[in-house]
């Protein structure tokens, strides 16, 4: 059945989660002729980004912002286009144009606002995000994270007391309050929070394979400042 839409379009959604982009517009521009939708639209918007075809991305997604102005994935679909391309202040404006976002929606804006280094309100919508979902873990240690990078300490405490309640050896807990030791100059704190970190740290952290490397490279600053070189130099060579 060719013209069936529904199936035509589900067998280029496949191909775009395998990864095949090239499969998944011929399939996706098909489905997109039987009958234009803005759901084509934005899969062949992300189909044509992935491939850094930017602008054939960018006219599938006016095509889907004019069809469904309101639609949200739409316009978060269109946030990412922008950001991809380092126009922070459209990707701004695109999710806050989202009617009663969920926490989600406010965490990307947060991000958005980071990469723009607006780190007043990335703080701020975090902590919005963060305290609508008091139980995701994830959401607690960024908005702490967020106000640590926005110079207020004090206010990172009730999201990390948080993560600690639903994992009190998290990895990323413990690193977050290593920086906070050491922003205080309380280097033998930070050296166990920071070993805490190393010794709980995934194999594959959501921060990316050079994570670990940067957990061990604040370890060597901190015992350098300890006056404990050997340790220092261990440090290092575990990092290279």
């Amino acid at each position: 059945y060719p013209k069936r839409r529904n199936d035509v379009l589900l067998l280029g959604t496949l191909y775009m989660q395998s990864g095949d982009y090239t499969q998944a517009i011929h399939w996706l521009d098909r489905a997109e002729r039987l009958q234009p939708d803005a759901r084509s639209e934005v899969l062949l918007a992300l189909s044509f980004q992935r491939l850094k075809r930017m602008d054939t991305a960018k006219r599938y997604l006016e095509m889907a912002e004019k069809r469904a102005p309101d639609n949200p994935d739409v316009q978060r679909t269109l946030a990412g286009y922008y950001r991809e391309t380092g126009d922070y202040a459209s990707a701004i404006a695109a999710l806050k144009s989202i009617r009663h976002p969920r926490p989600d929606v406010k965490a990307e804006l947060a991000f958005t606002y980071q990469l723009a280094g607006d780190l007043g309100n990335a703080a701020r919508t975090y902590a919005q995000a963060a305290n609508a979902v008091p139980k995701d873990m994830g959401l607690q240690l960024s908005a702490a994270q967020a106000q640590v990078a926005n110079g207020s300490i004090s206010a990172a405490s009730p999201f990390l007391r948080r993560a600690a309640a639903l994992d009190a050896n998290y990895y990323r807990l413990h690193a977050i309050r290593g920086e906070i030791a050491q922003l205080q100059d309380k280097d033998a704190e930070a050296v166990r929070e920071y070993n805490a970190a190393v010794a709980t740290l995934p194999a594959s952290p959501v921060e990316g394979p050079l994570y670990g490397i940067q957990l061990h490279m604040d370890l060597m600053a901190l015992y350098h400042n300890l006056d404990q070189e050997n340790a220092a130099q261990q440090q290092l060579q575990i990092a290279q």
